[in-house]
């Protein structure tokens, strides 16, 4: 072996080493050395075999240092990647150790207690919840079965639960109380299935929701009581004006019940004519413009209320997430007519501004998208109701039996200039008339729950003046039946009252005046039957006397005598005639007039065969409308009106021209209107009005004989119905007479 070759092959080992990695360069040559040692003592002491071929040592060596070569790199890669093994299950490790701590930091910020159980209901594992208390220590129940750890409703809701996750493979949800350390505590358990038959249970604590959820329950219970017990109506409609809400008084006032009216478009209860005002009233709201008007409802049965209403559009704040609405509500303490008291709100018509309602419960505590969903519906009814109540011109409190004010609303704080954190907590008492106050005491103490409303009129001073004042006082009981709190609702009656007592003086007044009425009615009668009777006797005297000399001895009369007596005749006939009509014109009214439904043509009818043979006199003609129409009025007086009118036509012609009358309808509203033309000698208009008058004649008696009472008996007459009479005409071109009367529906 010749050294100069081994170190030769040596320093390329060294320097392929090199060029690899210094550390394996270093490992290779000194594996190069001592495999080349073991080589050369080996060769000394001839324990290698003799080689196959001729070789010098320097082919031997280099054959050598190539397998060692070899060698030392493959040792080197296996290194290399053990190495980076080692590395990546190092980095493996650091990220379990990660994700193990974020997992239980996660579950340590889950707000749930965690179980691990089978299908059997045997507990695996468990994660504590640090505001949850465990019902038993974990080493007391892990590895044992619900059965053997829980109440065994408890436990039996909780196997089902898990056997529907597992079946249907979904999550299953129920909820169940406990008591614990004495404390009464809601839960919500939510089982969510796994692999192998396992279910994940998540336990969280529902208590401070569900109390937040009564509280809510019961806040809204509240104002829905003071919306139900208002005294005035109150009308909610949509955007669309349909009706979302009536309270029982709103409802009472239009002869509904409240759930036939919810779901109604708002001019279901109006009339055509009205809708149009209705709407622009609508465009005014949304415009943002609050006002008060009187209006026209229609009744259930058909009739109308008039109610005064007092509109405003609600504002955002009113009811929380909902879009901008407009109610209507109608006003109890304006409605006339006997209606009950009636109300689209709010009173502000002085420009005063309503802060937006607040909220006086926190917000709950939100688990479970069923209970959100129930929450916040009960949230809304919250708001709507503390909206309505706010809104509220009725003064409206709440208050223990001890006197202790609870709530009060915007205008009770208003009305009494008090400050709501100052009433609250007080036992402030408006300061009532003395003569009234026995009337408030008696009033409460006989409230119960059994009988928990009852209502009183008193007077109340409001600084010096005095003010009638009508409440409405409930018992609101808990669950025990006792008696917890009183809530009253009081409005301002005074010009109520006020305009009580002056109906009642007027009718006083009417009463004195319907006596003295009387008393002249009877004094008519008497007057008439004096006339028909008393007054005649001397004229029938006359008459008869007069038709006795004309009868037996005009013959032996002279020219210049029986012209005489011919004027006699003639004055006791027209004499005749004039009391007659007097007493037609004085009997008008004496008796009740009928408003029934009456055809015209019926009335017409025998008319126009009473006159046929003084139309065939004339030569005149009639001309009755082809159509018909029923009027509201009296058969008797409708006779009377239209026979007076015809007899006239045809009494006023002109001479050598036949009469010619005729008869024709039309409409204005609810109004029939009769149009009775003729072509005869026609009125001055100077005269039109003074022609309706009594003994108002335009002719001598000579020219057209009459009473001058027939046109003074058809006003009167008309008049009676509730309608009117009226005439145009020109002298010399006929006349038109339009009786206007009601139109039966």
């Amino acid at each position: 072996m010749r050294t100069p070759g081994y170190a030769g092959m040596f320093l390329v080992v060294v320097l392929a080493g090199l060029f690899v990695d210094w550390r394996a360069a270093v490992g290779m040559a000194v594996l190069v050395v001592l495999s080349g040692l073991g080589l050369l003592l080996a060769e000394r002491q001839g324990a290698l075999p003799a080689p196959a071929f001729s070789h010098d040592a320097t082919s031997v060596w280099a054959i050598t240092a190539v397998l060692l070569l070899a060698t030392a790199f493959s040792l080197h890669v296996a290194d290399r990647m053990m190495t980076l093994t080692r590395n990546q299950a190092n980095r493996h490790e650091q990220d379990l150790h990660w994700s193990r701590s974020e997992n239980e930091a996660i579950l340590d910020a889950i707000p749930d207690m965690m179980f691990r159980l089978d299908r059997d209901g045997t507990y695996l594992e468990y994660h504590p919840a640090k505001d949850i208390p465990l019902l038993l220590p974990p080493e007391r129940f892990l590895g044992k079965r619900q059965d053997d750890v829980l109440p065994p409703d408890l436990a039996a809701r909780s196997r089902a639960c898990i056997e529907r996750a597992l079946e249907t493979g979904t999550p299953q949800v129920f909820h169940y109380e406990l008591t614990l350390n004495g404390d009464t505590r809601f839960f919500e358990s939510r089982n969510v299935p796994l692999p192998r038959d396992e279910v994940l249970v998540l336990i969280r604590d529902i208590t401070e929701g569900r109390q937040a959820e009564k509280a809510l329950k019961e806040s809204e219970r509240k104002y829905r009581q003071l919306v139900e017990l208002a005294q005035e109506g109150i009308w909610v409609i949509d955007e669309d004006t349909v009706t979302t809400f009536v309270n029982p008084a709103m409802a009472r006032m239009l002869g509904y019940a409240p759930e036939e009216m919810v779901g109604r478009h708002l001019f279901d209860f109006m009339d055509e004519e009205d809708r149009e005002s209705s709407r622009q009233n609508l465009a005014r709201r949304r415009q943002g413009i609050e006002e008060q008007h009187d209006f026209k409802l229609l009744h259930k049965s058909g009739t109308h209320r008039y109610v005064v209403m007092e509109t405003a559009p609600p504002t955002d704040e009113d009811v929380p997430g909902r879009h901008r609405r407009h109610r209507r509500h109608h006003r109890a303490a304006a409605c006339r007519g006997g209606d009950p008291p009636a109300q689209r709100r709010t009173r502000t018509t002085r420009g005063r501004t309503r802060p937006p309602a607040r909220n006086h419960h926190p917000p709950p505590r939100r688990y479970g998208g069923g209970t959100r969903r129930t929450e916040e519906a009960l949230r809304l009814s919250e708001a709507r109701y503390r909206a309505i109540v706010e809104d509220q011109e009725e003064l409206i409190c709440r208050f223990r039996p001890n006197g202790t004010l609870t709530f009060v609303n915007e205008a009770y704080c208003r009305y009494f200039e008090q400050l709501r954190k100052a009433l609250l907590g007080s036992r402030f008492m408006p300061r009532i008339f003395e003569d009234d106050r026995d009337l408030l005491a008696q009033s409460l103490p006989g409230l119960s729950c059994a009988n928990p409303v009852a209502s009183v009129e008193l007077r109340l001073y409001c600084g010096d003046d005095l003010r009638w004042h009508h409440w409405t006082h409930r018992a609101i009981c808990d669950n025990a039946g006792q008696v917890v709190e009183y809530q009253a609702a009081g409005r301002d009656i005074t010009p109520r009252k006020r305009a009580e007592a002056e109906v009642r003086q007027l009718n006083e007044d009417l009463r004195r005046r319907a006596a003295r009425l009387e008393t002249l009615n009877a004094e008519l009668q008497a007057f008439s039957y004096s006339v028909s009777h008393e007054h005649r006797a001397p004229l029938r005297a006359i008459r008869g006397f007069a038709d006795i000399l004309h009868r037996h001895y005009l013959d032996g009369l002279e020219p210049e005598a029986r012209r005489y007596l011919d004027h006699i005749v003639e004055a006791g006939n027209h004499m005749d005639e004039l009391i007659s009509d007097l007493l037609a014109y004085a009997r008008l009214g004496l008796k009740a007039v009928a408003h029934e439904p009456v055809s015209l043509r019926d009335v017409l009818s025998p008319i126009h065969a009473l006159l046929a043979p003084r139309l065939a006199e004339t030569g005149g003609t009639l001309e009755l409308p082809g159509e018909d129409v029923r009027l509201n009025g009296d058969p008797t007086l409708l006779h009377q009106i239209f026979l007076n009118l015809f007899e006239n036509a045809l009494t006023y012609h002109r001479e050598g021209i036949p009469p010619e009358v005729r008869v024709w309808l039309s409409r204005a509203g609810g109004y029939a209107l009769v149009h009775v033309a003729d072509n005869g000698v026609g009125i001055p208009e100077a005269l039109h009005d003074k022609i309706f008058n009594v003994f108002q004649r335009l002719h001598s008696q000579e020219a057209y004989p009459g009473t001058g009472i027939g046109l003074a008996l058809v006003r009167k007459a008309v008049s009676m119905m509730g309608g009117t009479v009226t005439v145009t005409s020109t002298e010399g071109n006929g006349s038109t007479f339009t009786v206007k009367l009601p139109a039966a529906e």
